[in-house]
């Protein structure tokens, strides 16, 4: 009842878990990150795995949280510059237009990009 047995990751109310089960998910961020190989034979890493470990997880998982609210932001601005200046995924004109301009791309650079796919395989 007074919680000494359980931690809380978030501040949502019933959300605790069992200490054990904190340090599994953890581990599963570690590892997914390539960090935690070959602990149990080096008495020293293992040493230091146990005290940085939950801290190294939290880093992880707050870069990701990072990456996403970034994407999430990226996406935000091209939904703005396409609300600006239109839907160029229903463009019918035969040139290649700019996003952020609606510049018309010169016929060479055009020419380059419809056939990169291309250009790429034969390579």
């Amino acid at each position: 009842m007074q919680g000494r047995f359980v931690l809380q990751k978030t501040s949502r109310p019933f959300s605790k878990m069992a200490l054990n089960q904190a340090h599994e998910q953890n581990n599963v961020i570690i590892k997914g990150e390539g960090g935690a190989v070959g602990l149990t034979e080096n008495p020293s890493a293992l040493r230091r795995w146990m005290i940085g470990g939950p801290e190294l997880s939290f880093e992880i998982k707050r870069s990701k949280e990072s990456d996403q609210e970034n994407f999430k932001a990226a996406v935000c601005r091209l939904m703005d510059v396409i609300q600006e200046t239109g839907n160029p995924f229903l463009e019918k004109s035969a040139e290649l237009v700019t996003l952020h301009n609606n510049n018309i791309v010169d016929a060479a650079v055009h020419k380059t990009l419809s056939n990169i796919h291309k250009t790429g395989v034969a390579q």
